[in-house]
């Protein structure tokens, strides 16, 4: 079902999808850099990071509308029949190249949007993790908060550490700096 002014409706729609697919490509690669900071431990990033992520997410959001804009007005302009306006059927339903070009878009608007969701599982295991360390790490300072400055655990006797005159030659030199 096309007709003849149906020119500049695929010309809309492949412009749209371009713009989706370099929004989800920025996305993918805002998310391999999450992840490998995530995994480095560099967290002084991590907002910057998040920031960025959030304003490629609307930029996403954006090309959706623009993209359902553009499959509204191929619907109109009798590229794709009302309610079933899917890419997949544009991309059967157009005549060449537009198909080939829609089917290429299709490909890899699924590829990269399977990659951003393995990224998204990765760096949330890898936040959890390390979230566990924290913990494990906060667990481990409440325990030697307890602790005199030396380490050890406070004596039920009171303060048994002797005075300077009752420490060792070899403790002086080793704090004093001599060797």
């Amino acid at each position: 079902m096309q007709t003849l002014d149906a020119g500049p409706a695929y010309e809309r729609l492949n412009a749209t999808l371009w713009r989706s697919r370099a929004n989800l490509e920025r996305m993918e690669f805002l998310l391999e850099v999450q992840l490998m900071m995530l995994r480095d431990g560099r967290l002084e990033w991590q907002h910057q990071i998040s920031e960025l992520l959030d304003n490629t997410a609307d930029a996403v959001s954006v090309a959706d509308l623009e993209r359902e804009v553009a499959v509204i007005d191929g619907v109109e302009a009798g590229i794709a029949a009302p309610g079933n306006a899917s890419l997949r059927l544009i991309a059967d339903a157009a005549p060449e190249p537009w198909s080939l070009i829609f089917g290429d878009h299709l490909v890899n608007l699924e590829a990269v949007v399977r990659r951003i969701a393995d990224l998204r599982d990765r760096a949330r295991t890898a936040i959890e993790s390390g979230r566990q360390q924290l913990d494990v790490l906060a667990t481990g300072l409440e325990q030697t908060s307890t602790a005199d400055p030396v380490g050890s655990s406070p004596s039920p006797y009171g303060d048994t550490r002797q005075g300077s005159a009752g420490r060792s030659r070899a403790g002086s030199r080793f704090f004093d700096g001599r060797a």
